[in-house]
């Protein structure tokens, strides 16, 4: 993931994620949408990139994810591994640090594991290899990168967010629209009729977002 956002725009969005926890009914137990009173819990974790002056008094920052450092080639060669002991193999070579369930299709064997592509397509290649239905592989907000199933993943086993039809600003297509600007809303997140979130770009206090239909997640 990647963004740029002009720091300027903090308040606004701290504005923004204020109503929309005062206008919207929150369930405390599950942790909701937008702010509450339970512990805040950490979305993001990268590194600066770039850092470019803009009108004399504001800086233009690029971030990125721990994670895009698989956009660099990543040559494999392995003999008769799990998906574990390629992770492993992704991990003495990168520092990432990655979470598996315990989950069958990390047991499977496989023959050989090969790649002499960037890191991004050996992890999606995983699927493949082992036989792990609607994969999905996704940084936490530790840090940590989840690889597995969408069913075994942080958001496979939270309910539904129910967003109010007022939220969204702008249909831009069958399935994207603008709404309003919201911490816990990430790729993988269900929404409304178990539409899942595939991509989220911030722009000041709003997100454009896309998402897919359980059939086509499926």
């Amino acid at each position: 993931m990647s963004f740029e956002r002009n720091v300027d725009a903090d308040d606004a969005l701290a504005r923004a994620a204020d109503v929309l926890a005062t206008n919207m009914a929150v369930d405390k137990k599950s942790g909701g949408v937008g702010y509450n009173a339970a512990t805040l819990q950490r979305h993001f974790i990268g590194y600066v990139e770039r850092s470019t002056a803009s009108k004399g008094v504001q800086q233009v920052v690029l971030c990125r994810e721990l994670a895009a450092i698989l956009a660099q080639p990543l040559p494999m060669n392995l003999r008769h591994v799990d998906l574990r002991a390629v992770l492993t193999d992704i991990s003495s070579k990168t520092g990432l640090r990655f979470r598996v369930p315990d989950q069958p299709y990390t047991k499977v064997k496989a023959p050989f594991f090969y790649s002499l592509a960037a890191g991004y397509q050996a992890m999606d290649s995983l699927a493949k290899v082992f036989g792990i239905p609607d994969f999905m592989w996704q940084q936490q907000g530790d840090g940590e990168v989840f690889v597995g199933s969408w069913a075994d993943s942080f958001f496979g086993a939270r309910s539904t967010l129910q967003l109010p039809a007022q939220l969204f600003n702008d249909y831009q297509g069958n399935q994207s629209a603008m709404v309003a600007a919201l911490p816990g809303l990430r790729p993988g997140a269900t929404i409304n009729h178990g539409e899942r979130i595939t991509s989220i770009t911030l722009a000041d206090t709003q997100m454009a977002i896309r998402w897919t239909t359980q059939s086509s997640a499926a």
